[in-house]
C-alpha cells in the first residue's frame, strides 16, 4: 500500500489529486488549515472509494508551531512515507507578516513545506520516497537571482509590498528546493519533482479577495473554461496525480501537462540552491 501525505487536500487540486489517489489504493493524510474542512473532505473521499485509508489533520504551513505538531501526528499514523505532495499554498492575500515574523506567501507557500519535509525525512527516506511541490507559472516570472533577493523579501515591509511579487518568489523557491533536493538526496533514493499545474479555477482565485472582486473574475473564468485557458481542478491536478502513483523520471525536474517543462535558469544554480538552503535550515525552530 502507498502511504500518501497531500497538504491542502481539502479543496481545488489538492482534493482532486485526493480522490483520484485513494481509488488508486493509496493510503492518504490529508490536511487543511481546518480540521472540520479536512474531514468534510476526507468523507467525501472515503464515500467515492468505501476501502479508502484516509485521515484527515489540521495544518497550518505559515506556522511553526503548527507544522511540528502535525508532523508528530502524521509520523504516528504513517512512520513509512512514499509521497509528500506539498500541494497547500496562498496567492497575493493581502499584506501579513506571520507569528514567525516572515511575509505569510513565503511561509505558507515554501518554508513550512521546506520544514515539513524535514521533519519528514526519515520516513521518506526508508523505501525511497518522493516529494512533489505544486508550484507555478509564477516561477518563471520571478526576478529573484540572489539569495538577498529572498532574503528581503522574506521580511518584506508593508509599505514595499507587491503581492505577485512575493508570490512569484515564494514559488520560484520551490522549485529552486526541488533541484537542491535531488542533488542531496537522490543517492539516498528519493526522487524530487515540481509541478506547474496550469492555470487552475481554485480558491487560489478568490482567496482574500472583495466580493465585487469576486463577481468580476466569474465571467473571466467562464471564458477561460471556454477557450480552455482555464482548468479545471481535476484537470490541473492531472500532472501531480501521475508523478504521485508512478515511478518517473527525471527526478529535480519542472512538470507540465504530464511533461518536462523548462524551469526558470535561476533554479538550476547551485551556489544559489545550496545558500537558500543553507539559509532556510538556519530559520528553522531547533
Amino acid at each position: 500500500m502507498t502511504s500518501t501525505l497531500i497538504t491542502g487536500g481539502n479543496t481545488g487540486i489538492g482534493f482532486e489529486s485526493a480522490r483520484a489517489l485513494a481509488a488508486k489504493g493509496h493510503d492518504l493524510i490529508i490536511t487543511s488549515r481546518s480540521l472540520v474542512a479536512a474531514q468534510n473532505a476526507a468523507e467525501r473521499i472515503q464515500a467515492e472509494t468505501p476501502s479508502a485509508a484516509v485521515h484527515p489533520l489540521q495544518l497550518d504551513l505559515s506556522d511553526f508551531t503548527s507544522v511540528r505538531d502535525f508532523a508528530d501526528e502524521a509520523l504516528a499514523i504513517m512512520p513509512e512515507l512514499d509521497v509528500a505532495l506539498f500541494n497547500a499554498g496562498v496567492m497575493a492575500p493581502p499584506y501579513s507578516m506571520t507569528a514567525d515574523s516572515f511575509e505569510l506567501q513565503f511561509q505558507a507557500n515554501y518554508l513550512g513545506h521546506f520544514q515539513l519535509y524535514h521533519l519528514l525525512r526519515s520516513a521518506l527516506l526508508t523505501n525511497g520516497g518522493k516529494v512533489i511541490n505544486v508550484s507555478s507559472l509564477a516561477s518563471e516570472r520571478s526576478e529573484c537571482v540572489t539569495l538577498s533577493d529572498f532574503q528581503d523579501l522574506a521580511r518584506v515591509t508593508e509599505a514595499d509590498y507587491d503581492g505577485m511579487i512575493s508570490y512569484r518568489a515564494s514559488k520560484l523557491a520551490q522549485v529552486i528546493f526541488t533541484v537542491e533536493l535531488d542533488r542531496r538526496e537522490a543517492a539516498q533514493g528519493l526522487t524530487s519533482y515540481a509541478v506547474h499545474p496550469g492555470i487552475v479555477n481554485t480558491e487560489l482565485f478568490y482567496r482574500g479577495r472583495s466580493d465585487a472582486m469576486k463577481t468580476l473574475a466569474r465571467p473571466f473564468v467562464w471564458l477561460g473554461y471556454k477557450s480552455g485557458r482555464i482548468l479545471t481542478p481535476e484537470q490541473g491536478a492531472a500532472t501531480s496525480i501521475m508523478l504521485a502513483a508512478n515511478d518517473v523520471q527525471p527526478s529535480g525536474a519542472y512538470w507540465a501537462e504530464e511533461t518536462v517543462r523548462p524551469m526558470n535558469p535561476v533554479a538550476q544554480d547551485e551556489a544559489l540552491g545550496r545558500d537558500l538552503w543553507a539559509w532556510s535550515e538556519s530559520l528553522l525552530p531547533v
